[in-house]
């Protein structure tokens, strides 16, 4: 990506008027974390990010010529440890034609800057170990975790 074309992208607040666009995304996120792209749970995270007594928020970038290019959802988390609200970005992605081109790093960025105007001390996120490309942009804002994390699938039928 050019200067020019990194002049064209800006980071704003998730808007009902981007669906189209940023289902496409997040359906290519599922996609790429192996998780079926059902029509149930695009709609479903789409209502959190629009309802204002759900925790979960979102940003998109936008490319002036080509709409929105990339994704991020962060929700508050309470950080036990320090007695403090942290933010957990649980979704970084951007389009895969434009990965490299500092559209991530510039979402990464924005999410941080939501973290300071809150005073979250601490902003995390997971990633898959083999997301090497990922993890090379994670590399720029912060070391690799001592943390493993553990995922246990619930027994309910919910």
């Amino acid at each position: 990506m050019t200067n020019r074309q990194k002049e064209l992208v800006s980071c704003r607040p998730v808007s009902k008027v981007d669906f189209a666009d940023w289902a496409k995304l997040f359906e290519g996120y599922l996609e790429f974390y192996h998780f079926p792209a059902e029509s149930e749970v695009i709609q479903r995270v789409w209502s959190w990010l629009h309802d204002p007594n759900h925790p979960m928020q979102g940003i998109v970038a936008e490319q002036e010529d080509e709409g929105v290019v990339g994704l991020a959802h962060y929700t508050t988390w309470p950080f036990t440890l320090v007695g403090s609200d942290a933010c957990y970005m649980s979704d970084l992605y951007t389009r895969e034609d434009l990965r490299g081109s500092g559209i991530g790093e510039m979402m990464i960025s924005e999410v941080q800057s939501e973290c300071d105007r809150n005073g979250w001390p601490l902003l995390f996120w997971l990633t898959q170990e083999t997301n090497y490309r990922g993890r090379g942009l994670y590399d720029k804002f912060a070391p690799k975790s001592e943390f493993v994390a553990y995922m246990l699938e619930s027994k309910s039928d919910d």
